[in-house]
């Protein structure tokens, strides 16, 4: 009699992985598929590893298949193994492995850009300080931005939708100042916590516009609406130029205009009321011969005499 013996069923292991490109740090999924004969193998156990170690187990659905995610990969070419550990099947499927490449692209650079406006500030012109951030030169939005220089810092900016965040300061000194835009907190793919740039803003000698000191006079009555009156006044404007007085900043609520007269002077009266007395400073703004604006600000107080 003649028996015939069949070829032992093969065990077989096939490794997949997604992204087809990740980069350093983005996570990759590793599966896994084991079949004998061709028909799945659930239940078996599967080693993920590399030649720096193992990545972790999975164990294989009703469809033979299993996996892992890492994202500890690092760029380059890596050779991952799966390697079934333990099974249940007519097949001899422990130790079978399967191999695969997956290379791993370097990590998207985050950068920081500066700018600054106007280009020729005067001593005590507002300067608008710009920062743009981008991780792989897509921006990223929702980043704290600290601003300083060697004398402290200027401010904090929210980074929007185009990757952009500022602050606009009337503090820097005549010369030349070192500006430098710092990361503080940002949620991307990136590594963009405590990466700074730097940039420099050139800042001419004072420009002769000054705002002078100001007080207020209590109506009588003191309504609240009509509270009191005060005078504003600034020099050193351009004959004929508008000037424009400010409670507060340069973005202040405007108390009064004037023109400029032959000698860059320039003053006006407002009626004030009760909230508006207690600014206590006040700036003058008025358009630059060169462009931009200039301004000037000073103290506003009760009238002593």
């Amino acid at each position: 009699m003649n028996v015939t013996v069949a070829a032992p069923q093969n065990c077989a292991v096939t490794l997949t992985s997604t992204p087809a490109s990740p980069t350093a740090g983005q996570p990759v999924t590793l599966t896994a598929t084991v079949t004998c004969g061709g028909a799945p193998v659930p239940g078996a156990t599967v080693l993920f590893s590399t030649t720096a170690g193992p990545l972790g187990t999975g164990v294989t659905n009703a469809s033979g298949v299993a996996g892992v995610t890492t994202s500890t990969l690092p760029a380059g070419a890596n050779v991952v193994t799966a390697t079934v550990i333990a099974a249940t099947s007519t097949c001899a499927c422990v130790g079978a492995t399967a191999t695969a490449t997956v290379t791993v692209g370097a990590a998207p650079n985050c950068a920081i850009t500066l700018t600054s406006t106007p280009a020729s500030p005067s001593a005590g012109q507002p300067v608008t300080v710009t920062a743009t951030v981008t991780c792989g030169g897509a921006p990223v939005a929702g980043a704290s931005v600290l601003f300083s220089t060697t004398g402290g810092p200027l401010g904090i900016g929210i980074t929007n939708a185009s990757g952009q965040a500022g602050v606009t300061t009337s503090t820097l000194p005549a010369g030349t100042t070192t500006v430098t835009a710092t990361v503080t907190s940002a949620n991307t793919t990136c590594t963009c916590t405590g990466v700074s740039g730097t940039g420099t803003v050139t800042v001419g000698g004072t420009t002769g516009f000054t705002a002078q000191p100001a007080c207020y006079r209590l109506n009588v009555p003191p309504l609240p609406w009509a509270f009191a009156q005060a005078t504003f006044s600034a020099s050193g404007a351009t004959p004929g130029a508008v000037v424009t007085f400010h409670l507060g900043g340069p973005s202040g609520p405007v108390v009064c205009t004037a023109i400029a007269n032959a000698s860059g002077n320039a003053s006006c009266t407002a009626t004030l009321n009760v909230g508006q007395v207690l600014f206590g400073t006040y700036t003058a703004t008025t358009p630059a011969a060169s462009g931009g604006t200039l301004s000037s600000s000073s103290t506003l107080a009760i009238c002593l005499t």
